[in-house]
């Protein structure tokens, strides 16, 4: 059996996947900026680092999947079901978003569960 040799990521691409994970809690003061700033880390720094490329479109998949669980909450929240989901729903995001950016800056790729893969 052989080994795969990973080279550690360089500090730029720490910094820009510690960028593209926790810049969409800077993101929600903006009308869907959660989901542009992945985005713009993916087509600004995408095609230079594939570490930093598959950081950016799981943060970018997982910020389109929590938006999308979002709407249905606000929506089931008009029959209290919404109320028990909602706090639940914000601690996995927070509890994703900060998991996610310590593996990324160790040199992990870490996948989230529960995310709908809709950025390939």
């Amino acid at each position: 059996m052989t080994e795969q040799t990973v080279t550690p990521p360089t500090s730029d691409e720490n910094l820009f996947c510690i960028i593209s994970w926790l810049g969409p809690l800077i993101g929600y003061a903006i009308v869907i900026g959660n989901i542009l700033v992945p985005l713009i880390v993916l087509i600004t720094k995408g095609k230079q680092s594939e570490f930093i490329a598959y950081n950016a479109r799981e943060s970018l998949n997982f910020q389109i999947s929590m938006t999308i669980y979002w709407i249905c909450t606000v929506i089931l929240m008009y029959v209290l079901i919404g109320i028990l989901i909602a706090v639940p729903l914000a601690i996995f995001q927070i509890y994703v978003m900060i998991k996610a950016t310590i593996k990324s800056s160790n040199g992990e790729r870490y996948r989230v569960p529960m995310c709908i893969r809709l950025v390939k």
